[in-house]
């Protein structure tokens, strides 16, 4: 892009991050306040609008749109409280461990439905471009036949 339309951005949109550490006291910290988990997202984006408000004293309200849901990340979530788990917990165990937080926004039913469904997929493959296009040809073509 050219300079002009670069310094047009820059004057017009701030951007922010924080790391991980900052992530989870963030989670940690809304809680306490608030008796409500955030997710992750959520939380990165809490600590950027709390230092653009220190930052420039502003008072003007900031939204933030919580697009995830702290369930997906029970393992982040866990280590935000520090609450012990092993590797190998399953997803609804390391959920009932939260829950013991008793949070304000408790789970959506169907998410605590998913203890009581059979698994459906329970194959994994490397991080590896060759490996996961030769797991979704056969995926598919497991799907096909199995449609006939």
């Amino acid at each position: 892009m050219d300079a002009d339309l670069l310094a047009n951005i820059q004057s017009e949109v701030e951007a922010g991050w924080c790391d991980e550490a900052d992530c989870l006291k963030t989670i940690k910290d809304v809680f306490e306040r608030t008796q409500v988990l955030i997710d992750p997202h959520t939380a990165v984006a809490k600590k950027v609008a709390d230092e653009y408000t220190a930052k420039y004293g502003d008072e003007r309200p900031l939204l933030i749109s919580a697009t995830a849901h702290f369930s997906k990340f029970p393992d982040a979530m866990l280590d935000a409280f520090d609450i012990p788990y092993e590797a190998d917990d399953d997803f609804t165990s390391m959920l009932d461990k939260l829950m013991d937080l008793k949070p304000k926004n408790m789970l959506h039913q169907d998410v605590q439905r998913l203890a009581t469904l059979p698994v459906l997929h329970d194959r994994t493959c490397a991080a590896d471009p060759d490996v996961i296009i030769k797991e979704i040809k056969t995926f598919l073509a497991d799907f096909a036949s199995s449609r006939h």
